[in-house]
């Protein structure tokens, strides 16, 4: 009997096609996230690999989703509350609105400078009143989708020719390394701006469609890209590159005075009472302070620079990607000058520096680009991103323990609960209410 059948079943595996395997494989995959997705991180960057399909949206969302899910199990732990929990409470506000016209009095008294955000949140507050988690899943999801999209333009833009699993293995560096976890959970707004920001970049460079509409929704969703807006604008401008160590000169002068100053001094005549007092706010933040962590960021983004830079010089003028590396140098160093603007001001300098994340990954990108030898252009990627991989976790493992003033759990910090939980464990999982 039994052999009688396995012609039969082997006849039937033979005609299934690769678009069945494919969508038999992805359902697969659609199970193992639910069951658990964070272990589904792998299986889904393996699966990539397998199948080389390099640009699977809705896999990158899923990755996406499997992060904004432990971000969704975030809460303050210490005396000091945390950005996370001022976000729980700023939804609360908006879930006890009772009418849009009640949503934009609480949206002008907060200052009116970030409407998507805002918008966002009171349709959230309104499909679930009384789940601020959901707040902190959507936009942390938001984070982690557009900055690998931008990692995936990017790698498009400058031809970047690497096996399939290098290439996935990259994807895989960053989402699990380089973009600071702790960082997306507490800068929310401009942690998601940036990435959108730089997701418009990447289709202006492609040439893509819609580039502008996204640069304008980053800038809505928080005013802080509007620091970094103007290189969408100018970076292939002709006279950049001939220009920039002028404008680096310059970054560098205006360092070591505070730029919210001066724009207090600069603005004052132009713009209105609301935003006047928001640059007043940040002249002197006495919280933080630029530490040795900062500094390293700094120095390691401009050293991931040089080289690319040292070997673009090198390069025949007949190599058909220089243009594109051009491209992509005068958005880094255009990002350089901003850091340099901002250390004269505290808290302007080390949000930035965490919040400029996707840039230190295009630096990433663009050094596989160049002619440098295999082995030392591998060697000085694992390097970089193995700085920002031990930075961020060193980052993280301080800021979820109970020893320090101002710090977050994430599902109680218990890892064995993210690995064995599946989506409605996370879902169900309850914050204490402050």
């Amino acid at each position: 009997m039994i052999p009688s059948i396995l012609p039969i079943v082997t006849k039937a595996i033979a005609n299934i096609s690769e678009k069945q395997t494919l969508l038999l494989l992805s359902a697969s995959i659609i199970l193992v996230w639910f069951i658990a997705p964070v272990l589904s991180i792998f299986a889904i960057l393996g699966y990539l690999i397998v199948t080389g399909n390099q640009k699977q949206q809705f896999f990158i969302l899923l990755v996406s989703l499997s992060f904004g899910l432990i971000a969704y199990t975030g809460q303050s732990i210490g005396p000091d509350p945390t950005d996370i929990s001022r976000y729980h409470n700023g939804y609360n506000l908006l879930s006890d609105t009772n009418s849009f016209s009640s949503f934009l009095v609480l949206f002008v008294v907060d200052g009116g400078g970030n409407p998507i955000f805002y918008l966002v949140n009171f349709v959230l507050s309104r499909i679930f009143p009384h789940n601020p988690q959901i707040l902190v899943l959507v936009w942390v999801t938001i984070t982690y989708y557009f900055t690998t999209l931008s990692v995936i333009k990017a790698m498009e833009y400058l031809k970047i020719d690497i096996a399939s699993w290098m290439y996935i293995g990259i994807i895989g560096i960053v989402v699990l390394g380089i973009i600071p976890f702790f960082t997306v959970t507490e800068i929310i707004k401009q942690c998601s701006s940036i990435a959108i920001f730089t997701y418009a970049l990447m289709k202006k460079l492609l040439k893509e469609k819609r580039a502008f509409l996204y640069l304008v929704i980053s800038l809505l969703v928080h005013s802080s890209s509007l620091m970094v807006a103007w290189i969408y604008f100018v970076y292939e401008k002709k006279n950049i590159a001939k220009w920039m160590l002028v404008i680096l000169m310059t970054s560098v002068l205006l360092a070591f005075f505070n730029l919210n100053v001066i724009l207090s001094v600069v603005l004052s005549p132009i713009v209105g009472d609301a935003a006047l007092s928001r640059v007043k706010e940040y002249e002197n933040v006495e919280v933080w302070s630029i530490s040795f962590r900062h500094y390293s960021c700094f120095a390691v983004f401009l050293l991931s620079i040089l080289p690319s830079y040292y070997y673009y010089k090198k390069a025949p003028t007949t190599d058909e990607n220089a243009p594109a590396i051009r491209n992509m140098l005068n958005i880094l160093c255009l990002v350089l000058c901003v850091l340099l603007i901002n250390h004269g001001n505290v808290h302007n300098f080390v949000r930035y520096i965490y919040g400029l994340f996707p840039f230190y990954i295009l630096a990433v990108i663009l050094l596989l680009s160049t002619k440098i030898a295999r082995d030392q252009k591998y060697f000085l990627v694992l390097l970089i991103s193995a700085f920002f991989t031990y930075s961020n976790f060193k980052l993280l493992s301080v800021q979820t323990s109970e020893d320090v003033n101002y710090a977050n759990s994430y599902f109680n910090n218990s890892l064995l609960n993210m690995v064995t939980s599946n989506v409605i464990d996370f879902l169900s999982f309850t914050i204490r209410q402050e």
